[in-house]
């Protein structure tokens, strides 16, 4: 299955088709024609696991988001270190996560933790934190591990 996305706005080339124009119908992305397993977005960051179990990004790279180090990218682009035994993906606002078949690995903003890294430090690319949990819903949610901000008792 190829990739197709439909919003509105496309800003921060979230869309993925090589533009930041906005569009009101499905538009392919550019590079994911086919061999797409699966995708999730925010407001300026869409990430796709591809069949080759590979992780891609586009849109803003602010604080880290592409988990390229690449700052903006209108088209799909590797997450660094994640070529292959990605098997999920999750993006929240200006981060995200992918669990592999080993650990999970993280990038983007990290103003409140929500990387799991024991750390408020921004990543612009994808580091591993020796997770090995199945990656749920949300970049910021394990199974049996939370993080972030709040507080939990």
């Amino acid at each position: 299955m190829g990739a197709q996305l439909v919003l509105t706005v496309n800003y921060y080339g979230q869309l993925g088709d090589g533009t930041k124009t906005n569009r009101t119908s499905a538009t392919q992305v550019q590079g994911l024609t086919s061999g797409v397993a699966r995708a999730d977005g925010s407001r300026s960051i869409t990430c796709a696991v591809t069949a080759a179990c590979s992780a891609k990004c586009w849109g803003t790279g602010g604080y880290g988001g592409l988990g390229s180090g690449i700052g903006v990218s209108t088209v799909p682009t590797d997450a660094s270190g994640l070529s292959s035994g990605v098997t999920s993906i999750a993006v929240g606002i200006d981060h995200a996560c992918a669990a592999t078949t080993t650990e999970t690995k993280c990038w983007g903003l990290n103003f409140y933790g929500q990387l799991g890294n024991n750390s408020t430090t921004n990543s612009s690319v994808a580091a591993g934190y020796a997770k090995t949990h199945r990656l749920c819903e949300r970049p910021h949610i394990l199974q049996n591990e939370i993080w972030g901000r709040g507080s939990l008792s």
